[in-house]
């Protein structure tokens, strides 16, 4: 009897600890999947997986936020990553966005927004996957909190950077070597990267890329990370302007502050004769100048000249305006090289009959610094210092919410709807 009553009493405890531990299990699952609860998001064809849920608070000093994004269509679909109701006292707190293993965003600063896209227009192919992770970096431990959000782009949507995307094929690789082989065919719209994520810019003897502010024409670079869209005048503003000619003691220091410079001045004055009516849809950009050197030749040569790899990515001073020039990196991938004069490529326009300044300077030498600068008949040269006479063509952004009409074509190019 005795024997059984032991039997009876062990079964009994095993039962109980069976059940306490399934118990304990679930309720640990149930905390694991509370705290990291996975959301799926159906959005026609995009499954929007966010791995960690989509809603933030956090006090960290570091926190990864991984999330991935499936195209179920045979077709490329187009969506933006957004920051909602970013709410923190925290001033230091920045992000990066890496995309496949590959940072497409690095150190951005996250603002107090009610809506803020850390990228836009990003490109998924058809069948698809692509993973992601946003590192939130915040060193004072500030709470901040903030709504993950994917969205798709609709295709009925006719801001610039949508009407551009929707009126071109979107081309992966180029059908010449960038920085190697003149672009002197029509090369179309090509995907890239720059500091704001997925660019598109035009390559080659594009006819399609012309749009119109007020009497002035212009012709479209790229569609920004951001969702701007970046133009250069299709003339000059003057013939003999010189870049600056009061460069001394940091000589590399005063360039890459473009406030200061005798350039800047004349394209602020001209921005306010001519393009003051159209402020409100002129967008305030970063323009980069790269003063970094080894030696007397500055890394935009090493770069440039030696090792043929231009980039959209700022690798030196970002200035913010509403005017610029462009820099050789954006010269080299429209169509040009550094060893190759071409007429056949949109930045050549036979009615410009001077060479043109850039933002790029090449070589800190006893004489001066010597800048890149565009030819009339299509050759970049290097052979002229800041106090030479030059011509400028004005850069600007277009803001990513401006609605457009038109074809893009010279006949009928683009114009604010």
């Amino acid at each position: 009897m005795l024997k059984k009553y032991k039997m009876s009493l062990i079964v009994i405890i095993i039962l109980v600890g069976s059940l306490l531990l399934i118990g304990g299990g679930y309720l640990l699952y149930r905390y694991n999947v509370n705290k990291n609860s996975a959301i799926v998001i159906v959005e026609d064809s995009l499954s929007i997986n966010y791995l960690n849920g989509t809603d933030f608070k956090i006090k960290k000093k570091e926190k990864e936020i991984p999330f991935s994004i499936i195209n179920d269509a045979d077709d490329d679909v187009l969506f933006d990553i957004k920051l909602l109701d970013v709410e923190t006292d925290g001033k230091k707190i920045t992000y990066d966005l890496i995309e496949n293993n590959k940072k497409i965003k690095t150190n951005e600063k996250i603002k107090v927004k009610s809506e803020l896209n850390i990228a836009s227009y990003v490109t998924i192919s058809g069948l698809e996957t692509k993973s992601y992770k946003l590192v939130i970096h915040n060193p004072e431990k500030e709470k901040i909190t903030f709504k993950l959000k994917i969205t798709k782009v609709s295709e009925e949507n006719s801001s610039f950077a949508q009407v551009i995307l929707n009126s071109n094929s979107i081309n992966k690789e180029t059908k010449t070597e960038v920085g190697k082989e003149l672009a002197v065919s029509d090369e179309g719209l090509v995907l890239d990267v720059d500091d704001s994520g997925n660019t598109y810019y035009f390559r080659g003897a594009v006819a399609n890329n012309y749009f119109k502010l007020g009497d002035k024409m212009w012709r479209i670079v790229k569609v920004n990370g951001n969702g701007t869209v970046k133009l250069v005048l299709d003339s000059t503003i003057q013939t003999s302007t010189m870049y600056d000619d009061s460069l001394s003691g940091d000589r590399l220091g005063s360039v890459g502050n473009i406030y200061n410079l005798n350039s800047y001045t004349t394209l602020n004055n001209w921005y306010n004769e001519n393009l003051k009516d159209y402020d409100a849809f002129i967008s305030e950009e970063k323009f980069c100048i790269d003063t970094n050197k080894e030696g007397d030749n500055l890394n935009n040569y090493t770069r440039i000249n030696v090792s043929n790899i231009p980039t959209f990515n700022c690798l030196g001073t970002n200035n913010n305006s509403k005017i610029g020039l462009l820099t050789i990196d954006e010269i080299i991938y429209a169509g040009a090289t550094v060893d190759g004069m071409n007429n056949n490529f949109y930045l050549y326009n036979p009615e410009i009959t001077t060479p043109v300044w850039t933002y790029s300077p090449v070589k800190d030498g006893y004489e001066g610094i010597y800048f890149y600068e565009l030819l009339a008949n299509g050759t970049i040269a290097t052979s002229s210092t800041g106090e030479s006479t030059k011509g400028l063509r004005p850069v600007i952004n277009i803001k990513k919410d401006v609605e457009v009409v038109g074809k893009g074509t010279k006949e009928e190019p683009y114009t604010i709807k």
